[in-house]
C-alpha cells in the first residue's frame, strides 16, 4: 500500500525521476522489520519490490507474537548499550572553568596578586614616583584611573567617557617636549566642568601610550594655561584600544577577553 501510494506521488511530478532513484527513495522509507528482511540487491523494478515486500509481511504476520517482542528487546538492549552519557561535571570543577584569571595590578605578571608578587611585594612606591600624573589623583578616588606609560615614563591618566578627546597635563605636556614631539597649532572649543565653553589656540601631538602591554596611538590636547590640570584619557583612546569600564566593581578589561580584569589605580 504504502509503495502505491508513493509511486503514484513520483507520477505527479513534473520532472521525471529515474526509476533506480525513485526504488531508493522508496526502499529508504521501508519499516525497518521489511528493510531486514529484503536487502537493496534483491530488487531493481517496481513489481520484484512489491514481491519481495509482500513476502516479508506475510512472514511478520505469521510470527509469534512471542517471538516479535523478544526481538524488540534485543533491539532495545542494543539501543542502550550504544547510548553514550555525558561525564558527570562535579560543582569543583565548574567553580574552576568560571574563576577569573588574576594578575598583579602593579606590573601585570599574571597568576598572582600584587601583596604575593615577586617583583613588586618588596617595591614601595609613592605617589611621587609617577613621572606624570592628575593633580587630584590622591583626592578623587571615586573617579576611573589608568597607570600608562608614554615615552618610558609611567603616570596616571583620568578615564573619561564624556570627553571626545585627550587631554595632557603641564607635566605630560614637557616630557612632549623634552622628547622632540612636534606640535601643531589649532583653534578649539572647549567645554570646562563648569559649563563654560571657549574658544582658544591650543597645541596637539600624537604620542603612544601603552597600557598593560598594548600600544595605542593617542592624539592629545596640550593646554597651555599654567595650570597643571589632569591628564584624561577620553573616548577616542577608549574606543581606539577596545577598553570595557566596570565602575562599579572598580575594574576594567579588554574588549573579548573579560575573564582577566584589571584594577583601577
Amino acid at each position: 500500500m504504502f509503495v502505491s501510494k508513493v509511486r503514484s506521488l513520483f507520477s505527479k511530478l513534473t520532472d521525471t525521476l529515474v526509476e533506480g532513484i525513485q526504488l531508493h527513495m522508496i526502499y529508504g522509507n521501508l519499516n525497518r522489520r521489511i528493510r531486514k528482511r529484503v536487502s537493496r540487491d534483491k530488487f531493481t523494478t517496481y513489481e520484484t519490490l512489491l514481491a519481495n515486500a509482500r513476502q516479508a509481511e506475510k512472514f511478520l504476520n505469521e510470527k509469534p507474537a512471542e517471538a516479535t517482542s523478544s526481538e524488540n528487546k534485543v533491539e532495545r538492549s542494543r539501543h542502550v548499550e550504544k547510548k553514550h552519557y555525558p561525564e558527570k561535571v562535579t560543582k569543583k570543577d565548574d567553580m574552576k572553568s568560571t574563576r577569573r584569571e588574576i594578575s598583579c595590578y602593579g606590573c601585570g605578571a599574571p597568576g598572582v596578586i600584587r601583596a604575593r608578587c615577586e617583583v613588586c611585594k618588596n617595591k614601595k612606591v609613592a605617589s611621587s614616583a609617577e613621572d606624570f600624573a592628575s593633580s587630584y589623583s590622591t583626592r578623587v578616588k571615586s573617579r576611573p584611573m589608568f597607570r600608562i606609560y608614554i615615552e618610558g615614563k609611567r603616570g596616571l591618566a583620568l578615564a573619561d567617557s564624556g570627553a571626545t578627546g585627550c587631554v595632557a597635563s603641564r607635566t605630560l605636556t614637557k616630557i612632549f617636549e623634552e622628547n622632540g614631539h612636534s606640535f601643531e597649532n589649532k583653534q578649539a572649543s572647549i567645554t570646562y566642568a563648569n559649563g563654560k565653553t571657549e574658544t582658544s589656540m591650543v597645541r596637539k601631538t600624537t604620542a603612544d601610550v601603552v597600557i598593560q602591554g598594548r600600544k595605542i596611538k593617542t592624539t592629545f590636547t596640550c593646554l597651555d594655561n599654567g595650570v597643571e590640570g589632569r591628564t584624561i584619557l577620553g573616548c577616542d583612546f577608549l574606543e581606539a584600544a577596545d577598553i570595557v569600564m566596570d565602575v562599579k566593581r572598580r575594574n576594567w578589561y579588554f574588549a573579548g577577553n573579560g575573564k582577566k580584569m584589571y584594577p583601577f589605580v
